[in-house]
């Protein structure tokens, strides 16, 4: 209903809104006529009355459902008779006659009344002396509510008095087994206060472990970057003994380290360590030394296929045919070093001299600074590089 009004109101007006349809309605459903519904609106002074506006309101009036008012018979013959007495008095004056007509007619409006009311008593009275069959079945439904109300409400009497009785029972301690559970929660108290401290002392070395273990791979780059600074920034400086004391002293340290670590490695390779609570990753745990399993990825399982398929293969031949092979390999391989001999034999002698090692290390090294200096001129600051000395030597 609300939809199609919003339509009209825009056809008729130009606009609509949820809430001027809803407004409309309401008027609608307050006025008695179509009539009073129109005067309605007219008295808000929103809408100016025309014939789209008659024809929209009379839609609405007869779309509208409402409740028709239900007259009661003796409601309806009252008002039958009012509207007589009221139809009687429009009329002008009469002889005594049609004043006594008049005084009739009244009477028997008044007897009429009374003959009702009095029949409605006797129906009250007959009602009440003989109850009828619903009454008398509702009255008794009543009766065993009742009955079952009060047989549930002292069952839930005697269990609430249970359970009262069984509670005094639990609260009532004796001695001694009052003194049993405080000994069991002292003792259960000291335990729990043993294994904290214990649980606490065992974090704290793995703990401790963990943080070595870390500091140990920290120091050890520490270590191998200033060596290799030292080397590169002093390689052709002339050191003191205390510098050589120091750099030897440091390069040991680092072989050490890394023969410790070699050798842990070489303990892993047992294959088998006792257990220990510490759960670590199954690389940790077992270590493969098999140069084949050196690999790209997915060698493992290719390794796996190959055996698989040596297995499904028949071979012929005596069991040391794979050792001959191996050895006359060798044998080829030797001969082809002779070749290479011969080769190199062969060979014409140059004439320019070859370089030492140390020569051409130190030509490599003479390189990588000319291009460091190259790269150092071509920054935007070098050319303040003197100023900002100077700078910072005074104010330092």
């Amino acid at each position: 209903m609300e939809e199609w009004v919003e339509d009209r109101l825009h056809e008729i007006l130009g606009f609509s809104d949820r809430y001027v349809a809803e407004f409309i309605i309401g008027l609608c459903k307050k006025s008695d006529s179509v009539s009073d519904f129109q005067r309605r609106i007219r008295d808000t002074g929103a809408v100016d009355i025309n014939d789209a506006v008659d024809s929209f309101l009379d839609e609405l009036w007869n779309k509208l459902p409402r409740t028709v008012p239900v007259v009661r018979p003796e409601k309806q013959r009252e008002q039958e008779i009012l509207a007589y007495l009221e139809k009687n008095k429009s009329y002008a004056m009469l002889d005594d006659d049609d004043e006594e007509e008049e005084e009739q007619a009244v009477t028997v409006v008044k007897d009429a009344t009374k003959h009702e009311k009095r029949k409605k008593r006797r129906r009250e009275r007959s009602r009440s002396r003989s109850p009828s069959p619903e009454f008398r079945a509702r009255k008794k439904r009543e009766s065993e509510d009742e009955e079952t109300t009060r047989e549930r409400d002292l069952a839930e009497r005697d269990a609430f008095s249970q359970r009262l009785r069984d509670k005094d029972k639990q609260n009532v301690r004796k001695v001694g087994e009052g003194r049993k559970d405080e000994e069991a929660e002292s003792a259960r108290l000291k335990r729990e206060a043993e294994m904290e401290e214990k649980s606490i002392e065992r974090l704290r070395i793995e703990s401790r472990r963990k943080y070595l273990s870390m500091r140990k791979e920290d120091k050890l780059k520490e270590l191998e970057g200033d060596l290799a600074d030292e080397e590169y920034l002093f390689e052709d400086e002339i050191l003191t003994e205390r510098e050589k004391r120091e750099r030897a002293y440091k390069k040991k340290v680092l072989q050490l380290a890394k023969e410790h670590e070699k050798a842990r490695e070489l303990e892993k390779s047992t294959r088998y360590h006792m257990p220990s609570d510490v759960k670590n990753s199954e690389l940790e745990k077992y270590v493969e030394l098999d140069d084949r399993e050196k690999g790209p990825p997915g060698s493992e399982q290719r390794r796996w296929e190959e055996e698989k398929l040596s297995r499904a293969v028949v071979h012929f031949g005596a069991k040391d045919a794979e050792q001959k092979r191996k050895e006359k390999e060798k044998q080829y391989d030797l001969v082809l070093e002779d070749e290479i001999e011969f080769v190199n034999l062969l060979k014409m002698a140059g004439n320019q001299e070859e370089e030492a090692p140390e020569e051409r290390r130190r030509k490599e090294k003479e390189k990588e600074r000319l291009t460091l200096d190259e790269t150092r001129k071509s920054l935007p600051i070098y050319a303040f590089r003197e100023a900002l000395l100077d700078a910072v030597k005074d104010h330092q």
